[in-house]
């Protein structure tokens, strides 16, 4: 992942949302798809079950960790929604494409270094 990151290339031309090219899909079947991507997103799974297993000791009551889930749940709908809701504003979504290639050199490097330390340490 780190090195297809640093070898991120500029989007070669601009994307335009607008609502007369966009399916009319209901607004529940849209969100049922954001889930179900995030839940079947392999990375999404392993990094939340490392981030439990770290967090919460065997001893943990089940109600607790079920409280856990669904905020750390809700928490990641809010955020994924206000992500959309921004990457929809043409303004940001220009720069983000225009930008959008530094930042996934940027995450390559942090991953290729990350990826170098976990193989040397």
């Amino acid at each position: 992942m780190g090195y297809k990151g640093l070898r991120a290339k500029a989007a070669g031309g601009t994307v335009e949302i607008r609502k007369d090219h966009m399916a009319d899909e209901p607004t529940r079947k849209t969100i049922w798809r954001g889930v179900l991507c995030n839940v079947l997103n392999p990375k999404a799974v392993v990094y939340m079950l490392s981030l439990f297993t770290v967090v919460l000791s065997p001893d943990t009551p089940m109600w607790q960790m079920g409280v856990y889930g669904v905020w750390m749940a809700l928490m990641l709908f809010v955020w994924f929604s206000l992500v959309a809701l921004m990457l929809s504003a043409p303004a940001v979504s220009k720069r983000f494409q225009r930008f959008g290639h530094w930042i996934d050199r940027f995450c390559g490097g942090a991953l290729a270094l990350l990826g170098i330390k976990v193989i040397s340490g």
